[in-house]
């Protein structure tokens, strides 16, 4: 809620029924802000766009019918509270809407002001209760599993004692210590000393009967054997206890096999129990606000963006010749499994690169099913990782073509899925949504959402984050799966967007994303023009792989292209002084000379057309290039088609 005022959606095809219910808001004196829709499919949208508190639904719509519409709501929006809205004395189908999972019902003609009012705020009571009730639920749910996992880890179990006839209760980690299945038999302490080793029976009975006199807690390390042939470790505790519900008193306590950290010598009566080994010391995470080594990071991504434009290259060759369905197979996989590794380099260096100036756009048609495509081999392979589904839900009225830069809002989507399946509730599925907010001629936005476990990811700790980052700071990630925040907050910040971080419940978080856009009417690419006559390209690139498959690839789209190579910016100098060339590829980053110096010895003498290739892509670095004369530029991994295209133009 915002300003005290409830923000409803009416899903409601007759006119006159949304009026009267503004009309009963405004006698109850109600606040609120109302949205309306006549259609579902248009309600969901509104829903993405203003995030209402509460939705009223009428079944009867334009699209969609009876019970089939709260079930596509409910689909669409589990974690947004509904009231349905019913025909006329049709009491029936609003109590079974109820057991399908609205919040309540209203029977048209059957409420004034104030029975709706009531019912408003009963079902925004009542829904907030369920949602806190579901939460503990699932609190205690991951917390028992947690204990479980962290017992059969620990290979620790707990078990209680009956003082008076010395009846047992194990768990049954305990049964799985003496090799037994779970329950098998009752055990009592008189079987369990009949597993204590010989040397240390004596010390083990006297445990017991110590235990039991003086009421303290004891511990002692002791042998069992094992079908008369293995030997384990146990850690043993125990400490009595008074049971309220029953009056008893018990002795209760716990057994960890620690075969692992055998004593050296068995244990006597009242020894104390070994020092344990100390836990290993963990580093300090660096302290808030201070400087992450952001140079080395970023280098060390820009340094593997090179060899990965090579790996594309091939792949680009591999697939212009004959393969059979299965090798089409593999180079499907190996190419997801190439877009996977780019994605996590560009999150690199979209976190570094904003200090630097911030992260060139590169603006150009496409559709919304090109930039899905993009991040399909990361929805399928997260989804089969956390065994549930990973889905698109994308808005009916986001337009057919857009432009926009396809690469960051694919590199937006990959962080989005990483953010729904590392931070998701179990066992649930991850739907992203993609909308649009504005009007098509102006101001148009696509709207991002993904939902994320709050309780596992602070929202202060994000919102600290996107505080340093607009500020230009460097930030010091704690930890691998902050990566996709900061690289979603650094993204959309130079696509001059916004981010929002929502609680929507105490344990249910959702980031939020708008960015511009504008229509196109047409994806068509850039024609791409094969020189009709003897090209000379002179490629300037230290890395071997790169170099190799770059001409490789020019000389594959022309065989009229003849390619020469420099392996440093000197070398690429004398070669333009002896030899006229009608385009230069120069790498900016390269030894002896670098790029930048290369083309200001060459600007001199020529007026070349030179197209720049790095790895460390900044609007401060293509400032940089623009003011030496290079007339354009590309970030590494340069995918063949964008190389092609910026050939084609700059030899024209």
């Amino acid at each position: 809620m915002i300003s005290n005022q409830t923000k409803i959606l009416i899903i409601e095809d007759n006119p006159a029924d949304i009026t009267l219910i503004r009309a009963y808001l405004d006698e109850a004196r109600f606040k609120y802000l109302l949205y309306a829709s006549d259609s579902l499919g248009e309600g969901i949208d509104l829903l993405w766009e203003h995030n209402p508190d509460l939705v009223l639904l009428d079944l009867n719509l334009l699209d969609v019918e009876g019970f089939k519409t709260l079930q596509l709501f409910r689909e669409k929006a589990p974690d947004v509270p509904v009231i349905v809205m019913t025909g006329f004395k049709n009491e029936i189908m609003g109590i079974q809407s109820v057991r399908a999972g609205a919040q309540d019902f209203l029977v048209k003609g059957d409420f004034d002001s104030r029975s709706l009012v009531r019912t408003i705020r009963y079902s925004l009571q009542r829904f907030e209760a369920q949602a806190r009730l579901q939460e503990k639920a699932e609190e205690l749910i991951q917390k028992e599993r947690r204990n479980r996992l962290a017992h059969q880890i620990a290979r620790f179990g707990r078990w209680e004692m009956n003082i008076i006839d010395n009846s047992m209760k194990w768990e049954d980690d305990i049964f799985d210590f003496f090799g037994f299945p779970p329950n098998s038999f009752s055990p009592s302490l008189s079987e369990y000393l009949k597993y204590v080793h010989v040397e240390d029976k004596a010390a083990v009975e006297q445990f017991f009967e110590t235990a039991i006199k003086d009421g303290e807690s004891h511990n002692i390390r002791h042998r069992i054997v094992i079908n008369n042939t293995k030997i384990k470790h146990l850690l043993v505790s125990a400490q009595v206890s008074y049971v309220e519900k029953d009056n008893s008193v018990v002795l209760m306590g716990s057994i960890q096999d620690v075969s692992g950290q055998q004593p050296a010598a068995p244990p006597k009566a009242k020894q104390p129990l070994a020092e344990e080994k100390k836990p290993e010391v963990i580093p300090p995470s660096p302290k808030e606000g201070s400087t992450a080594p952001a140079p080395q990071n970023f280098n060390f991504a820009s340094s593997l963006l090179t060899p990965v434009s090579g790996v594309m290259n091939y792949l680009h060759l591999l697939g212009d010749t004959p393969l059979n369905e299965r090798q089409q197979e593999l180079l499907q996989g190996a190419t997801g499994a190439l877009e996977n590794l780019t994605f996590a380099l560009h999150n690199w260096t979209a976190l570094h690169s904003f200090g630097q100036q911030g992260l060139n756009a590169r603006v150009e048609a496409a559709t919304l099913q090109e930039i899905l495509s993009a991040v399909e081999f990361i929805r399928a392979a997260r989804a089969s990782q956390i065994n549930a589904p990973v889905k698109w839900s994308v808005s009916q009225k986001l337009p057919e073509y857009i432009k926009a830069d396809k690469e960051k809002l694919g590199q937006i989507l990959f962080n989005l899925v990483e953010i729904g399946t590392d931070f998701g509730l179990a066992d649930k599925e991850v739907t992203i949504n993609i909308g649009v907010k504005g009007s098509r001629d102006a101001d148009l936005k696509i709207l991002l959402k993904a939902p994320f476990n709050s309780m596992a990811f602070p929202l202060s700790r994000l919102q600290e984050m996107q505080c340093s980052l607009a500020a230009n700071e460097a930030v010091a990630l704690q930890g691998e799966k902050e990566m996709p925040f900061a690289a979603i907050f650094q993204i959309t910040a130079a696509l001059k967007g916004k981010v929002e971080l929502l609680r929507k419940t105490s344990r249910k978080a959702e980031v939020r994303l708008e960015v511009p856009i504008l229509t196109a009417t047409t994806t068509a690419p850039k024609a791409l023009y094969p020189p009709s006559s003897p090209t000379r390209i002179l490629l300037a690139e230290d890395h071997e792989l790169s170099r190799l498959t770059t001409r490789e690839v020019l000389s594959q789209w022309s065989p009229l292209i003849n390619v020469d190579t420099a392996k440093d910016g000197q070398e690429a100098v004398e070669a333009a002084q002896s030899q006229l060339y009608h385009l230069i590829l120069m790498d900016l980053q390269m030894p002896a000379l670098s790029g930048i110096e290369a083309a200001i010895q060459i600007r001199k003498q020529s007026d070349t057309p030179i197209l720049a290739l790095t790895a460390t892509a900044s609007q401060e670095e293509r400032d940089r290039c623009r003011m030496v004369g290079i007339n354009s530029y590309l970030a590494k991994p340069v995918r063949p088609e964008h190389l092609l295209q910026e050939v084609s133009q700059l030899l024209a």
